[in-house]
């Protein structure tokens, strides 16, 4: 029996619901966009975050099958029925021997695979987009797939925000090691054996933003496994 992927997007749609309450997933809703009938196979929802669009194909016995990537772009840009519109797209492609698993293996199947391929991509329109990765495809489970989705999701104003903060937080640290060096001079030794370069300002925002991307986000288990909740 060679099996439609429109089978599997349900059994999808209630694994990636499982994984984050929060989420709201539909599998082939017509009423996803404003006022256009295309229906993504999985859109992904949660209050204060962008939704993410999803297409998935189901790989050829000795070749993969890339045609949702050209699907996931068309979405970007859409309007959604909510009047957002679409920021975030993913394909999504499953190995070939899921055209012919028992239905009630799919399930399992689904979750315990760690073979699934996909591609992030996002964008204001088709012809404007930033892919990741920028080639080939990652592979990876639906865990890995479920944090993709989730860091996906948030807000461009966000990010940009975060990025802000961010800088802020680095120089007004940096500016507090400037002091403390003038009084310890032996901090300014010990950074330029470190860093290898001269101790002064910049040294000191370099010292501070290792010091911020070295420090690890809280996890939680997903199931057997532990993944990053980066935001």
């Amino acid at each position: 029996m060679r099996r439609h992927e429109d089978v599997i997007t349900p059994y999808l749609a209630d694994i990636l619901a499982e994984v984050r309450r929060a989420w709201h997933v539909e599998a082939q809703n017509t009423q996803t966009f404003l006022r256009e009938s295309q229906r993504p196979d999985l859109t992904v929802k949660e209050r204060g975050r962008d939704a993410v669009v999803i297409e998935v194909k189901i790989d050829e016995p000795n070749a993969p099958n890339t045609s949702g990537e050209a699907q996931a772009r068309e979405h970007l840009g859409r309007q959604l029925a909510s009047y957002e519109r679409v920021a975030t797209a993913m394909a999504l492609r499953l190995p070939h021997r899921f055209r012919q698993i028992p239905h009630r293996k799919l399930a399992d199947g689904l979750r315990h695979a760690d073979d699934l391929h996909y591609v992030l991509l996002s964008g204001d329109k088709p012809g404007d987009v930033h892919r990741f990765p920028n080639e080939g495809w990652i592979k990876g489970s639906l865990t890995d797939i479920a944090t993709a989705i989730r860091i996906g999701a948030i807000p461009t104003s966000k990010v940009a925000n975060a990025a802000y903060d961010l800088e802020h937080g680095v120089n007004e640290a940096a500016l507090l090691l400037e002091a403390a060096i003038q009084v310890r001079p032996k901090i300014g030794q010990q950074l330029e054996e470190i860093l290898h370069q001269e101790a002064c300002e910049q040294t000191s925002r370099m010292a501070i933003a290792l010091k911020y991307l070295h420090q690890k986000p809280p996890t939680r288990s997903i199931g057997q496994r532990q993944t990053y909740l980066a935001f």
